[in-house]
């Protein structure tokens, strides 16, 4: 049988909890799954965090509503509207919640619209859009720009440190926080060919990332 879930795609974290939300309603109807997807450009990803920062706000809005967040890199030159139907059908989605940028007529006539490219792909599956104002989609950066970092494990802990430790370290890049003081922020490295994120409250390594990196060492 059929679950119809529904699918929010989400550009801005100002709009996530509201987006959210609406599809989470939708799910009520039916024993259904709501399944959050932001799509992004790994090209965009820079050293003052914002990218980075982003998608993980709109994760938080899902974690916190129990949905299925799916991070979707842009591959190539596929279309957004390809995607998102991509997604769609390996998901059984049957309802599509977007937000969307406000947009003149004139903009829309020279650039197209996301709706006419849903509408292509897409077969018997609802549209809803929200219009989002421009002025809600910028976010402020809440981390300094990155530093030479390194990790190491110390007594069973995942530690950061800014020198080079005794010992096996590696290397990546730390974002601290700029309301602190303390060794507090974001941890970003790549690790035999492994990508990680790590949070970092005063120079410890959140244990939620222990069994995560325990597997990528242990792969060495």
């Amino acid at each position: 049988m059929s679950k119809e879930n529904v699918l929010v795609c989400v550009s801005y974290p100002e709009s996530a909890g509201q987006l959210i939300e609406r599809g989470i309603k939708e799910t009520k109807a039916f024993q259904s799954e709501c399944i959050v997807l932001h799509v992004y450009d790994p090209e965009n990803d820079t050293s003052d965090m914002k990218e980075e920062e982003k998608r993980e706000e709109i994760k938080k809005w899902a974690d916190f509503h129990k949905a299925t967040m799916i991070l979707q890199p842009r591959q190539g030159s596929k279309k957004l509207g390809e995607i998102i139907g991509e997604v769609a059908r390996a998901n059984d989605v049957h309802h599509i919640i977007v937000g969307q940028a406000f947009r003149s007529r004139w903009d829309l006539l020279i650039h197209g619209s996301l709706v006419n490219e849903l509408f292509h792909e897409l077969e018997d599956v609802d549209v809803t859009i929200f219009k989002i104002k421009k002025d809600r989609v910028a976010a402020e950066s809440h981390y300094d720009k990155g530093v030479s970092g390194y990790l190491y494990k110390k007594e069973g802990q995942y530690k950061i440190a800014l020198e080079q430790p005794q010992g096996e370290g590696h290397e990546g890049i730390f974002f601290q926080h700029l309301h602190t003081d303390f060794l507090t922020g974001i941890f970003k490295a790549k690790i035999f060919g492994h990508p990680v994120v790590l949070y970092v409250v005063e120079g410890d390594v959140h244990e939620r990332y222990q069994e995560e990196l325990d597997t990528i060492l242990e792969e060495k």
